[in-house]
């Protein structure tokens, strides 16, 4: 991940705000701190995995 994105998601892990990872980075790209985010994978996920990936971000399963 680059350092924008990694303060991004930072930032809007500290405010509580939900958000998902969509990235060309498969999990060893993730830093430990986003490990419970989800991550959908660009060029592989399908629509359905980004609805469902959203679906779960909303769920407060997830930081």
């Amino acid at each position: 991940m680059s350092v924008v994105a990694c303060e991004a998601a930072a930032n809007l892990q500290d405010s509580s705000i939900p958000f998902v990872l969509a990235t060309g980075y498969d999990a060893d790209g993730i830093p430990a701190e986003f490990e419970g985010v989800v991550r959908l994978q660009k060029a592989r996920s399908t629509p359905r995995n980004w609805r469902s990936g959203i679906v779960r971000c909303g769920s407060g399963d997830v930081a």
